[in-house]
């Protein structure tokens, strides 16, 4: 898990975020995503770039980051991957 210091909250703007974490537009950049405007938070960005705010967050995660602020799509699609780490997290099978 991600130290505490290494948290990143979607719902700020990526200027401040880029402030806080210096290596954040690297990684951004890894992604192919540049130019990041500073006042747009990184949802706004991925919805700029027709890319689920999802995809970069688990990028970020596993690049040592905790991210927060991430809100699920209501397209009314329920993933499996929520039962998965029910099991992982709680040791009870699910179905």
């Amino acid at each position: 898990m991600a130290d505490e210091k290494n948290v990143i909250d979607l719902e700020l703007p990526a200027g401040k975020l880029f402030a806080q974490y210096p290596d954040l537009p690297g990684l951004l950049a890894e992604m192919g995503i540049e130019n990041v405007d500073a006042e747009k938070t990184l949802p706004e960005v991925a919805a700029d770039l027709g890319v689920e705010t999802s995809v970069i967050a688990f990028a970020l995660e596993a690049s040592g980051y905790s991210v927060q602020g991430l809100k699920a799509a209501d397209d009314g699609y329920k993933s499996p991957l929520d039962v998965l780490f029910d099991e992982l997290e709680t040791g009870k099978r699910c179905v």
